[in-house]
């Protein structure tokens, strides 16, 4: 990807922007995660239908966001991360407001559809503007954000919406949003382009047998991790007995461990290769996961267990 610019590097606090942006996302995306069971509860469904709030957005950012990113792809760059902050915006209002369980699945798909725009086009500018040898870690940068609000940001909304009530957390992600949908607009540089990407373009990854072979196993591997975090909190409440500051701690520990994954991540590649490593953590996964089957368990337990599924 090229820069059509003559800009030739970020300004000055831009990956540091667009990382804290991808925090709102992050935070966003996974603030359901703490409050499935007062969405049972107050939405009077049942928390399999209070969980596919998760499952609704899972799908519509797989299928929109390689979609939206290649019909904006002509489009100044400044002007999509925007426009797909204040979607995402939009999608968290109508969350806040939903009266019922059908309204927040269309609120949390709208949501999606915003963030699969601003996450994979944020990175392609962090990408294109930063040096050759200063690229990797300018990606790494910029998904510190999304990394971050795992260790924070999820913890807090769920803290927050057993405090003050669901809705609010959604309440304090349209306000991060709208910030930072003004702070785009500022800070980012106008008339950003880059060779686009077209439907086309889509349609030949997607006949591309080694990467749909990527994706499909990086589908699977986070589709099952995913299944018991989405209802790891009314799983935690109901055989565990947490709540509000349980419930708050788990979600923390479980953010912590992914920061040390992160980290692992590029130790075991460097050590094992990465065909073994990732051998190595699907087992280690088969393992862990039937343990929590098994819960109620003694509390430091299940936060060891919980740091170490996470990393």
């Amino acid at each position: 990807m090229t820069s059509q610019t003559n800009i030739s590097r970020p300004p000055v606090g831009l990956i540091a922007l667009l990382s804290a942006c991808n925090f709102v996302i992050g935070m966003g995306a996974f603030v359901v995660i703490g409050m499935v069971p007062l969405l049972a509860s107050d939405l009077e469904v049942s928390t399999a239908a209070a969980g596919g709030a998760m499952t609704a957005y899972a799908l519509a950012y797989a299928v929109l966001s390689p979609i939206l990113v290649s019909v904006t792809g002509r489009i100044g760059r400044r002007r999509v991360i925007a426009a797909g902050m204040a979607v995402f915006a939009l999608g968290a209002l109508l969350a806040a407001l939903a009266p019922n369980v059908t309204v927040l699945y269309i609120a949390r798909a709208l949501a999606a559809a915003g963030a699969g725009v601003v996450t994979p086009v944020g990175a392609a500018v962090v990408a294109a503007l930063a040096a050759p040898a200063a690229q990797g870690k300018a990606i790494s940068a910029f998904y510190f954000g999304l990394t971050l609000s795992q260790v924070i940001g999820v913890p807090a909304g769920g803290w927050i919406a057993y405090t003050f009530g669901w809705r609010m957390a959604f309440w304090m992600v349209l306000a991060l949003a709208i910030l930072s949908v003004i702070l785009i607009w500022v800070r980012v540089p106008a008339g950003l382009r880059f060779t686009p990407v077209s439907l086309s373009d889509l349609g030949r990854a997607l006949k591309d047998g080694l990467i749909m072979g990527a994706v499909l196993f990086t589908a699977t591997f986070l589709g099952a991790i995913y299944i018991l975090f989405t209802y790891l909190a009314p799983l935690l409440e109901q055989t565990m007995g947490f709540g509000r500051d349980g419930i708050t701690l788990v979600l923390l520990v479980f953010g912590a461990g992914a920061v040390v994954g992160n980290l692992l991540g590029g130790f075991l590649t460097d050590r094992l290769g990465s065909v073994a490593s990732l051998v190595l953590l699907c087992l280690g996964q088969i393992v862990l996961m039937p343990v929590f089957s098994g819960l109620p368990l003694t509390p430091w337990l299940v936060l060891v267990l919980t740091f170490v599924w996470s990393a």
